[in-house]
């Protein structure tokens, strides 16, 4: 009976052994493997010690497995795969992976600390940020909204000519740009609202010279302060005038005034009472009223002057039973500027295209059956620089065959002579004024002596 309960206590302490793998393990030693695991486990313990298994392995378990040891230091020999389960040879492997398990867990959790701090740090710095950009828009525009009080109390005048504006602070800089030209375009609509037609009129006429004579002409900044007048002998009461320009149709007067014309056949400077009206140039005797040429504004094609200071000027008219025998009309009156921008004007309403206007130091101009080339030169300077201002100029005539004033013919000659005449009153009665020079094929002598001039 001794023997059956025996017998019975080995059995089931065989059967405890099998339900421990002792059986198991001490098989696996008897093999030389200190250590078994399946792969899933041992992948989910030590995913961490490679970059390609961590922190998820979407393939098998056996080649996440294999991919750990690969970057683990633990030599090939160590261990072994079987089919469901790896083996360790050797205890001490597994005590350094553990190490090295520990050695990740710590690096891991310095990593989250790493990023929750960066997480916490980062979300408070967008909330200042949040605060500050609030903080700055509000400053900027309470800082914009004191400027323009500030500016609308200390606007500058609202005369167009007035070029003040208040300072403004850095951060307004552009504004202040754009604000200085909104007021200036603003004042200038207002100074326009102020006129009537008659100072429209005169500033089309003003605006008008600008473009014809600025950079161009020496005298024209001389006469940007002074008003075009127009009517300077107040032709438009006389009552005279009014019967005449009732026979012409000539009804308005642009412009009046008594200016030289100079002779093309003597050189002669007479004094001639010039007046434009809406259709027509007038060239008309200053006492009598009597209309010596009458123009049609259509039939002035060019206009010509010097760039310098002087006060001369070539109106240029086609050729008609009027002009055939005298040619282009030669001027010189102080509201040169004046003549030409009123008489431009009234060309181009006359054609409906404006007038050439010729400004050169050298131009053609024609005086009855032949051409003459007018040269103005500066005096005391070997080159014509234009826009440079000088107190007096001389005119070079070339190809010229009408005699002048003071000048006897003595016979024909094959030499080519220059003749020098000071002309009279507005050219060159003064010293220092415009000369005339003649290009003849004729000995000259002056009346004054007896010397010649080769």
């Amino acid at each position: 009976m001794e023997s059956t309960h025996t017998c019975k206590w080995q059995h089931e302490r065989a059967k405890r052994l099998c339900l421990s793998r002792l059986m198991e393990n001490t098989r696996m030693r008897k093999h030389g493997y200190a250590h078994r695991q399946d792969y899933e486990s041992f992948l989910q313990r030590y995913k961490m010690l490679s970059p390609h298994t961590w922190p998820t392995w979407s393939g098998l378990p056996v080649e996440g497995v294999t991919n750990l040891l690969r970057f683990s230091p633990v030599h090939n020999s160590d261990y072994c795969f079987g089919r469901t389960k790896i083996f360790l040879k050797h205890s001490k492997t597994l005590y350094e992976l553990e190490k090295y398990r520990q050695e990740s867990l710590h690096d891991l959790a310095t990593l989250i600390q790493k990023l929750f701090r960066g997480w916490v740090y980062r979300r408070l710095f967008q909330q200042m940020r949040r605060s500050q950009i609030m903080l700055a828009t509000n400053y900027q525009a309470w800082k914009r909204r004191r400027y323009l009080l500030w500016l609308s109390r200390h606007l500058p005048s609202e005369s167009p000519l007035c070029r003040e504006w208040p300072s403004s602070p850095r951060c307004l800089q552009e504004t202040s740009y754009y604000l200085r030209k909104l007021y200036h375009k603003w004042r200038c609509h207002k100074y326009r609202l102020r006129f009537d037609q008659t100072a429209r009129n005169r500033m089309r006429e003003k605006v008008t010279a600008s473009m014809i004579f600025k950079d161009r002409k020496s005298s024209y900044p001389k006469s940007v302060s002074h008003p075009f007048r127009g009517d300077y002998v107040r032709l438009r009461h006389n009552v005279k005038w009014k019967k005449i320009a009732a026979e012409t149709g000539d009804q308005y007067v642009v412009f009046a005034d008594i200016i030289n014309k100079i002779a093309r056949a003597s050189g002669k400077c007479l004094q001639t009472l010039f007046v434009v009206s809406t259709s027509a140039m007038l060239v008309m005797d200053q006492r009598t009223l009597q209309i010596k040429y009458r123009i049609p504004a259509t039939d002035i094609f060019r206009i010509s002057l010097s760039p310098f200071m002087d006060d001369l000027a070539v109106f240029h008219v086609r050729s008609s039973e009027a002009t055939r025998k005298k040619g282009d009309f030669l001027f010189e009156t102080g509201h040169v500027i004046e003549i030409v921008t009123k008489l431009f004007l009234v060309i181009q309403n006359a054609t409906g295209k404006p007038p050439e206007v010729n400004i050169a130091t050298e131009f053609e101009a024609n005086f009855g059956k032949e051409n003459v080339i007018l040269a103005f030169k500066c005096a005391g300077l070997t080159e014509v620089q234009p826009g440079q201002k000088r107190s007096h100029f001389p005119i070079y005539i070339r190809n010229t065959l009408f005699s002048l004033k003071g000048v006897r013919k003595t016979g024909a000659t094959s030499d080519r002579l220059l003749c020098a005449l000071v002309l009279e009153k507005g050219l060159g009665a003064q010293q220092g004024g415009p000369v005339v020079l003649l290009n003849q094929n004729v000995h000259c002598r002056m009346s004054a002596g007896e010397d010649e001039m080769n």
